[in-house]
């Protein structure tokens, strides 16, 4: 694995994704120190089975913190699509080329992107929706151009789904203060038309924080999807509406990213992975004691039927449902150690501003 941690030095992986059980995929992005402080980002996918493996950098914010996704394209053979929220598209496919930057898309950017059936699919501002069906080549299936904040809808900012007419979509309402309907909802595609799910008028209203957003989307076996909100908040449901799985709690951490793998929803925050217990209704840690391969806190996950990968800023590793796989990074027991006494430190920092905020409560009062 020498190559992969030449090919990350300097380097934090912000996105990553599985291509198929031995191709994965990564963005790193970092900051290099030149005049103007250019961006600079690195697309890297690998081949654990044959060693393949590969980049490609650009300077000045090209590709900067895409959006990536893998799957098989119309020829049978993997393939990568990355795409930024400025529109920037780049692709790996592994037989066939293209193998680099393409034509941007038609219509803004994207802030999700999947692979369902053969097609790439892309979601952005506007509530832009784009089917990819070639380089440089989109269906444009909705988008509104944007003139001012006062008609701008707002994004789509969560996309997952079970085929090419069948996918959920999160938008998170207009920008504009002063718009009618502020609230933020989700939409399904069954392939010619979108139908918006009814949600739980509870986790909007008479809320102790903001009124819920959906981070991710994750669509698991036998039609049941899980939406995950930025304060702690997990609903469940499908296309005739949702339950709410654990409420809005005001001093929750994000579960930024959700994933279906063996039986288990694990969620992903900053700081650690979790898997989920119905029968308690809460987050737990996700351990797995005595397994070296584990990950260290890494937030970004990706899992099919047969993998899953979880990545961040410290490596990568892969997990078969037994047994974990580093394949990226090299992470040592001073490392770990050094993660602990920060995890320490900000759980610290947390329990000192709970009290600070309850003595100010008190005063109040």
């Amino acid at each position: 694995m020498e190559n992969w941690r030449k090919a990350l030095d300097g380097m934090v992986i912000t996105k990553a994704a599985i291509v198929d059980n031995t191709t994965f995929a990564f963005v790193a992005d970092w900051n290099e120190t030149i005049p103007g402080n250019t961006p600079r980002a690195r697309l890297i996918s690998a081949n654990l089975k044959t060693g393949n493996w590969g980049y490609k950098g650009y300077r000045g914010g090209s590709m900067h913190m895409a959006r990536v996704a893998g799957g098989r394209n119309q020829n049978g053979n993997r393939h990568t699509l990355f795409v930024t929220a400025g529109g920037e598209v780049s692709s790996f496919e592994y037989k066939d080329g293209p193998n680099g930057l393409e034509e941007k898309m038609p219509q803004g950017g994207a802030r999700a992107v999947k692979f369902f059936g053969q097609h790439f699919y892309a979601a952005g501002g506007g509530r832009g929706f784009f089917r990819r069906k070639g380089p440089g080549d989109w269906d444009v299936i909705s988008h509104t151009p944007h003139t001012d904040r006062a008609t701008d809808p707002g994004p789509f900012s969560a996309m997952d789904g079970y085929a090419e007419d069948d996918i959920y979509l999160w938008y998170r309402g207009p920008y504009d203060k002063n718009a009618t309907d502020r609230r933020r909802g989700l939409e399904h595609w069954n392939g010619s038309e979108f139908t918006q799910i009814p949600l739980p008028k509870e986790v909007f209203e008479n809320v102790p924080w903001a009124p819920f957003s959906a981070y991710d989307i994750c669509c698991a076996p036998e039609g049941k999807v899980f939406l995950s909100g930025g304060k702690g908040e997990l609903l469940m449901g499908g296309r005739d509406g949702f339950v709410v799985l654990l409420e809005q709690r005001e001093r929750a951490w994000p579960v930024t990213n959700i994933q279906w793998f063996k039986g288990t929803l694990y969620g992903a925050t900053d700081a650690a992975l979790h898997v989920f217990d119905f029968d308690k209704r809460a987050w737990r840690p996700a351990l797995f004691p005595g397994d070296e391969g584990a990950p260290t806190a890494f937030p970004y996950i990706d899992a099919n039927e047969d993998v899953m990968l979880v990545a961040g800023g410290f490596g990568a590793s892969i997990y078969d449902g037994e047994t974990w796989t580093r394949i990226a990074g090299d992470v040592t027991p001073l490392d770990v150690t050094r993660l602990q006494l920060m995890e320490r430190q900000a759980q610290d920092v947390k329990e000192l501003r709970d009290i600070l905020h309850d003595k100010v409560q008190e005063q109040n009062r």
